[in-house]
């Protein structure tokens, strides 16, 4: 509860294969008396080979360029509990906590006060691990770049970000990052019900990954709330629930979801959702009563049993719509499809279907039981069901029409169907002199049946089916 200080290189050093010490236990007392391990380089420094077998305790302070410095084999037994103040600074490159070199923390590190770095809050670093993983109901700050960085093969199993009753927020921020996996690091799962903040808020490179997935219900939020260029992998692999993400998901690596890839739930996603790579899961990108602001943008593959993208709920709302020039592909049994749009949700935007895009299901694209789609379909490329292109049905709504100069086709009924109390304002089949637009459809072209409405049919292109377009069963074409 007094100063241990070491001017030159460490206030306490456990070195060496025979060094053991069985722990360390920094307080502070009542008053203005803290507890203070000191050292010019490390204030406390655990390396060749040498072991703490019961642990870390501080409530006081613990400061160097390093504050714990963990290296060459060394090991630190039953982990690290701070309710003080853990501080690496005086280097660019210091950190408040560094497992470096093959060391081990297990045990893990539990953090209510405050671990910060000029450099990096905390980083386990070439091979080394982190097991029992970072609970935080404190602050882990890294100033210049990552408040939590896994680096270089190193393992850390599991982050626990979370809030107290009242005004206690769990924070991890970084300069840059506030969470980063590089190099190959790997981090087991993330657990957020407080904040991670950060340029970048939550990096994935391309060599690294996240076995477990990221679950949050706190607040993610970055100029990109989550960049990912390696693997996010889980039973899902990003689940939001009742969170806020601000600056979006933007995936160029894979995301791989034995249920879901991308799950929503009743939160706030702001930048949208980009994929350049790969999303592979049940249901790919589900969004479930929450708002997604930016829209969702793919180049890639997004591949599903279910729905490559649904969107469903009375909170549901995408603004800025879906653009697709990738694959967005249910090879599920029925129902299945490419994107579903229902349950009363509601996009805006519209969906634009480039030439190099390709959206297949059961249904390519579903709009379902009062779900709204505004702006209208916009279709260059293929658009394929093995039962229908386009399904509105109970109810569903496309305001804006459906364009097309690609290929609309559903192999055993229709290419587009408008059926059961839907209603769509018009279709328009181009041909636009390199390309013609081709509706078809097994047993029809275009129906409109079951009290649907359609508001106008202009084709230039071709309608192909047993009957190009049945009307039937209530249905109405408004202007032919």
């Amino acid at each position: 509860s007094g100063l241990i200080n070491g001017a030159t290189y460490a206030g306490i050093l456990v070195g060496g294969y025979a060094s053991v010490i069985d722990s360390i236990n920094n307080q502070s007392l009542s008053g203005s008396q803290v507890g203070t391990i000191a050292g010019g380089q490390y204030g406390i420094a655990i390396q060749s080979g040498g072991v703490v077998t019961s642990g870390i305790t501080n409530a006081g302070s613990i400061l160097g360029s390093n504050g714990i410095f963990l290296h060459s084999g060394s090991q630190l037994i039953n982990g690290i509990v701070n309710t003080g103040l853990i501080s690496g600074s005086g280097m660019s490159e210091a950190a408040g906590i560094y497992a470096g070199f093959g060391s081990t923390i297990v045990g893990g590190i539990n953090n209510d006060g405050i671990i910060s770095g000029n450099s990096v809050g905390i980083i386990a670093y070439n091979n080394s691990s982190i097991v029992g993983g970072i609970t935080n109901t404190g602050n882990i700050q890294g100033s210049s770049n990552a408040g939590i960085l896994s680096f270089d093969g190193a393992y850390i199993d599991t982050i626990n970000n979370q809030s107290l009753s009242g005004s206690q927020v769990g924070t991890i921020a970084g300069g840059q990052y506030g969470i980063a996996v590089q190099s190959g690091g790997t981090i087991g799962s993330i657990l957020n019900a407080g904040s991670i903040l950060g340029a970048t808020a939550i990096q994935i490179d391309a060599s690294s990954q996240i076995t477990n997935g990221i679950t949050n219900t706190g607040l993610i939020a970055g100029t990109v709330g989550i960049n990912n260029a390696g693997t996010i992998a889980g039973v899902t692999a990003i689940a939001i629930n009742g969170g806020t993400v601000i600056g979006g998901i933007v995936n160029t690596g894979s995301i791989l979801g034995t249920s879901a890839g991308i799950y929503l739930n009743q939160s706030t996603v702001t930048g949208g959702i980009t994929n350049a790579n790969l999303i592979n899961a049940i249901s790919a990108i589900n969004i479930h009563n929450t708002s997604l602001l930016g829209g969702i943008t793919n180049t890639g593959a997004v591949i599903a049993q279910q729905f490559a993208i649904g969107v469903s709920g009375a909170d549901a709302r995408i603004v800025n719509g879906i653009t697709n020039s990738g694959s967005l592909v249910s090879n599920g049994s029925a129902p299945n499809s490419g994107i579903y749009i229902g349950s009363n949700a509601l996009a805006s935007g519209g969906i634009v279907n480039q030439s190099s895009g390709v959206i297949q299901g059961g249904n390519g694209i579903d709009v379902a039981y009062h779900g709204v789609l505004t702006q209208g379909i916009n279709n260059l490329g293929n658009i394929i069901g093995t039962s229908r292109g386009i399904a509105l049905y109970g109810a569903g709504t496309v305001a804006g029409g459906i364009t097309n100069s690609g290929l609309i086709s559903g192999t055993s009924y229709s290419g587009i169907l408008i059926s059961s109390n839907s209603s769509l304002d018009a279709i328009n089949n181009q041909n636009t002199g390199s390309t013609v637009g081709t509706i078809a459809g097994g047993q029809y072209g275009i129906a409109v049946q079951g009290n649907a409405t359609l508001g106008s049919i202009l084709n230039a292109g071709s309608i192909l089916g047993a009957t190009a377009i049945y009307v039937g069963d209530g249905g109405t074409i408004v202007n032919g």
